[in-house]
């Protein structure tokens, strides 16, 4: 049953577009708050990032014999489908210089969201049947700029957290039509509060570098499960469990070798190995419905990433290009790999466009597509009574985000 409660508390920790946990798919995150040594006197931003997932998947599914009274007989499913995931996460950031040292700032929006959803008559129902996770973000942030050269900052990241799991706990292989559906459903939130600082330099004209560090984050979960046992009683209690968001520190450099033209390369370094499991504690009432499980220990072999980028911006009139290329690996251990994350190392591309109306108010325009390798899932069973699933997942992503910016 342990894959059950995986989809709910372990998804999101990482996903197609989050190898960094989500801060930096988004427009409106800063590298790092040092950068807002650039404002002159107040920048103000709003815009939408739109991710489309899709992720084709081919295998067979097995349920293994069980010499029980309820004769389990073995079954196996072929599971050919594809897994889809297309929302909209609104952001916004404001900027102010106070005077000529200090500045102030704020971003704010849904900084990740994932919302997988299969056939509802697909096998995979028994091992994950819909999964949400939401959340929404507040950062404020504090900047100190000592001179031309050097700029510090600190700031919070206050992270609110919903989370939405259907699954089926049932067997299709019973003889018993009772057993073959025990649909369990949890919703769940909870708040956490992480802390970030930087560090930006200007060592000579026209180079720029910043530096920023970011806690980790442990958003503990609570809320209402339920699940409708094998004779139609209704069970629910309030359950808990966590999501996680690793640390990580992030390098960013930038040198412009003319007035138009600059290269860019960053380097993050993720430390997803310090969650190794995720327990869940269920209610009484709703462990009694499935067998007397109370605690659930999820596996995670999670290993530290890094993520890479480089690419050139080029000024020509009004409009400022930006081309990147991204490879990130993902924290998923071959070890252990489910299909609530049928993720592996990518590719990335980018093209951001922004196009200036005047000296104080752009639009500007992204898209990236990731190049997914093949992730080979092979998650055998739990309990003697529960499938296990191989199969190959391809899948593939694309990254859209528009916006607009003024500056005062």
């Amino acid at each position: 049953m342990d894959k059950k409660i995986l989809g709910c508390y372990l998804l999101l920790t990482s996903s197609l577009v989050m190898a960094e946990g989500g801060r930096f798919d988004n427009e409106f995150s800063w590298v790092n708050p040092a950068d807002m040594g650039r404002t002159k006197k107040y920048d103000v931003s709003a815009g939408v990032i739109y991710p489309i997932v899709n992720i084709p998947l081919d295998g067979v599914q097995n349920f293994p014999a069980v010499p029980s009274r309820f004769a389990f007989a073995p079954l196996s499913q072929n599971v050919d489908v594809s897994i889809r995931e297309t929302y909209t996460l609104p952001s916004g950031k404001i900027t102010y210089r106070i005077n000529n040292n200090f500045l102030v700032g704020v971003v704010a929006g849904q900084s990740f969201l994932n919302d997988l959803t299969y056939p509802e008559g697909s096998p995979l129902r028994y091992s994950i049947w819909r999964s949400k996770l939401n959340g929404y973000n507040i950062a404020p942030n504090l900047a100190y700029q000592y001179n031309e050269k050097f700029t510090f900052g600190v700031g919070l990241d206050i992270l609110k957290t919903t989370a939405e799991l259907n699954t089926n706990f049932g067997f299709p292989n019973s003889a018993v039509p009772q057993f073959r559906s025990i649909p369990f459903t949890l919703k769940a939130d909870g708040w956490q509060v992480g802390w970030h600082a930087g560090v930006a330099v200007k060592p000579w004209l026209g180079s720029y570098i910043s530096l920023g560090y970011f806690s980790d984050q442990n958003v503990h979960l609570s809320g209402p499960a339920s699940v409708v046992g094998a004779r139609g009683t209704r069970a629910s209690g309030d359950a808990t469990g966590s999501v996680i968001r690793p640390d990580m520190v992030r390098l960013g450099v930038f040198q412009a070798l003319n007035e138009e033209f600059g290269l860019i390369a960053q380097l993050s370094y993720v430390h997803w190995s310090n969650f190794q499991t995720i327990v869940a504690n269920l209610p009484t009432s709703v462990s009694t419905q499935l067998g007397g499980v109370t605690q659930l220990t999820v596996p995670l072999y999670y290993r530290n990433v890094w993520v890479t980028e480089f690419g050139a911006r080029k000024v020509i009139n009004k409009v400022t290009i930006i081309g990147l290329a991204r490879y990130a690996q993902t924290p998923i251990n071959n070890i252990f790999r489910d299909i609530s994350l049928p993720e592996s190392d990518a590719w990335s591309s980018t093209i951001r466009g922004e196009y200036a109306f005047s000296d104080n108010f752009s639009a500007f325009g992204r898209w990236s597509h990731v190049f997914q390798f093949n992730a080979p899932i092979s998650a055998p069973p739990n309990t003697p009574a529960r499938p296990s699933l191989v199969a190959t997942a391809t899948p593939w992503v694309d990254i859209l985000a528009v916006g607009l910016t003024y500056k005062g």
